[in-house]
């Protein structure tokens, strides 16, 4: 009897950790630039990069609680988007730092978009990439994923 009310016990606590535990909120698979840009040339789909300086920026702070936490929003980045991110407290590898220094980042996080073939992606031809440092709320993210997709052509 014993046994059976510990197993019983087991299984309300392993389903309550599932309903509320940390599996229950939205997880983005982040890759690195160089798996980033390879994904994005076998799948076809653009990179949604960001230059990512941690949980002390307050516009990372934003991204992290507001938007990425968003599970329709972490969805969507899964579906069209392949997500790089670059950790900007980390020496940068010679890609991200070419990359870095094209947008004239000077260090700052940044949110860019780029192509299946690796190039950032522009608003209209020669014209200034799509790309923010600003903190922004959901629906401002949501339109400048909208704006990437539609200059991506998907």
């Amino acid at each position: 009897m014993k046994t059976r009310f510990l197993f019983a016990m087991l299984l309300l606590l392993a389903a309550g950790c599932g309903l509320h535990g940390p599996s229950a909120r939205p997880h983005i698979r982040w890759f690195s630039l160089k798996e980033g840009i390879a994904a994005a040339g076998r799948t076809g789909k653009p990179c949604l990069v960001d230059f990512f300086y941690g949980p002390q920026c307050p516009r990372c702070r934003v991204f992290i609680d507001s938007i990425y936490s968003d599970p329709a929003i972490a969805a969507r980045i899964e579906r069209d988007f392949v997500p790089v991110r670059i950790d900007l407290t980390s020496p940068l590898i010679p890609e991200e730092t070419r990359l870095s220094e094209e947008m004239e980042t000077g260090g700052e996080c940044m949110l860019l978009f780029l192509d299946s073939r690796g190039r950032p992606i522009r608003r209209s031809r020669d014209s200034a990439p799509i790309c923010s440092m600003e903190a922004m709320d959901k629906k401002e993210f949501t339109a400048i994923l909208d704006e990437a997709l539609a200059a991506a052509g998907r």
